[in-house]
């Protein structure tokens, strides 16, 4: 509101629980101004550096990153020539991903957190019911995988694909569409939610039928 506010390096400072009051203090303010609302809350974590709140910081000591199979992979004389051209990863390599993927994974739990106490305040404020959640990521992030120790601008799955999660009225609890959807989508799906309209110059087209089976 106009107010530049400045937070330190104190744990009370963690900016996903900083978002995180300020989230369910949004809606219990809509809900008391009994207005519509439209809450766009996106936490830093698991981004680089990755850092855990100070509660969380000896979490998943010794997680390693899934070994699927493309992971450290050996041959890659059938991957295009960038690939190749990266060398095999090394025990040291292997060791930092390992790392990095446990500091992703302690960073998220306060996500955790955050996703649970707004769930929590919809229910408590008596919104849950009749708000849609959406819950959906940027990009992808590749950790080992085709010999890449990280990154996440490379045309595989584990850099395009992403998490969509919905519920809502009318959304069927536990059911799944393969339908291929794209961040292009959201913006029309949200206008068609509230009964706006979407320009023209919008790219993405609206995913709510299959919200409802349609």
């Amino acid at each position: 509101d106009g107010t530049l506010v400045r937070y330190g390096n104190d744990p009370e400072d963690y900016s996903t629980d900083v978002l995180n009051g300020i989230g369910i203090e949004f809606v219990q303010d809509a809900v008391a101004a009994e207005a519509p609302f439209f809450l766009y809350l996106a936490p830093f974590a698991p981004h680089g550096p990755s850092t855990p709140a100070e509660r969380h910081r000896d979490a998943f000591a010794g997680a390693e990153a899934p070994r699927v199979p493309s992971f450290a992979e050996q041959d890659v004389s059938d991957k295009p020539a960038w690939v190749q051209a990266h060398r095999a990863l090394t025990a040291t390599d292997v060791a930092l991903i390992d790392e990095r993927y446990q500091r992703r994974l302690r960073s998220l739990l306060a996500v955790d957190e955050m996703v649970a106490d707004l769930m929590q305040t919809l229910a408590a404020t008596g919104t849950l019911a009749n708000t849609y959640v959406v819950f959906a990521s940027d990009n992808g992030y590749q950790l080992g995988e085709h010999r890449l120790p990280a990154g996440k601008q490379a045309a595989y799955d584990e850099s395009t694909r992403i998490p969509l999660i919905v519920r809502g009225p009318g959304t069927p609890a536990g059911s799944t569409e393969d339908a291929l959807v794209l961040n292009i989508d959201l913006a029309p799906t949200f206008a068609a939610l509230a009964g706006a309209t979407t320009p023209e110059f919008v790219d993405g087209r609206s995913f709510v039928p299959f919200l409802t089976g349609a």
